[in-house]
């Protein structure tokens, strides 16, 4: 019973929702994910123009490039440390000379959580949680150096 507690009190932080909408709307796009409905936050930061933007991201050549990418960096080996390894390459591509933008950022975070996906794929379950746990704490530290994600920095 307290997990579930746990878990509504996190679902009803801005930061934790953003995070969870932005997983789980990568999910649905792969066909893996189902839409939920909770309560909102206070402050609501994924909207429908975020899922909007990683939908016409993703159906780009992105997903292509992408599980491309994952295979060359994974060399088909797939547990926790190398979902870490790739994501931080994976990271580094997408924001390396790229100026921050929101739709930057969160195109960003659907890279990160459409490795997790990929991952979950292939039966590491854990990474789920974690890319929200990453995102959640990515969004605080944007967050922290601007009101809005619109106007803030890598």
């Amino acid at each position: 019973m307290a997990e579930v507690r746990d878990f509504m009190d996190d679902i009803r932080n801005d930061k934790y929702r953003f995070a969870h909408d932005l997983v789980t709307e990568v999910l649905m796009l792969r066909g893996e994910g189902r839409p939920s409905t909770y309560p909102l936050p206070d402050r609501v930061l994924f909207t429908k123009e975020h899922a909007s933007l990683i939908e016409n991201f993703l159906l780009s050549d992105q997903a292509f490039y992408l599980d491309k990418r994952i295979k060359e960096i994974t060399k088909d080996r797939y547990d926790c440390n190398t979902y870490a390894t790739c994501r931080q390459v994976l990271i580094n591509e997408f924001t390396k000379n790229v100026p921050y933008s929101e739709e930057n950022f969160v195109c960003v975070c659907a890279v990160i959580a459409y490795i997790a996906a990929y991952f979950r794929k292939k039966k590491v379950y854990r990474v789920t949680n974690d890319s929200i746990e990453y995102i959640r704490t990515w969004v605080t530290r944007i967050l922290s150096r601007s009101l809005t994600l619109k106007y803030s920095s890598w």
